[in-house]
């Protein structure tokens, strides 16, 4: 896990905590969105760490000139 995909995470837990608080169903269901697309943000994040990690492992594996 990358710190930016770390950093969405915990931004989505804080929403999410913070909307148990909240007794408007607007503001709680707002939110919660918000949670949703931090933690899609965050699964962005990982797959381009993913997908940046196995280029530069196959970079590694060519001969060097």
């Amino acid at each position: 896990m990358t710190n930016k995909a770390a950093e969405y995470r915990q931004l989505a837990r804080d929403a999410r905590k913070r909307a148990e608080w909240l007794s408007m169903r607007d503001g709680r269901a707002q939110l919660m969105e918000m949670a949703q697309r931090l933690e899609t943000l965050a699964d962005a994040e990982d797959e381009r760490a993913r997908r940046d990690e196995e280029r530069r492992r196959f970079w590694q594996l060519l001969p060097r000139a």
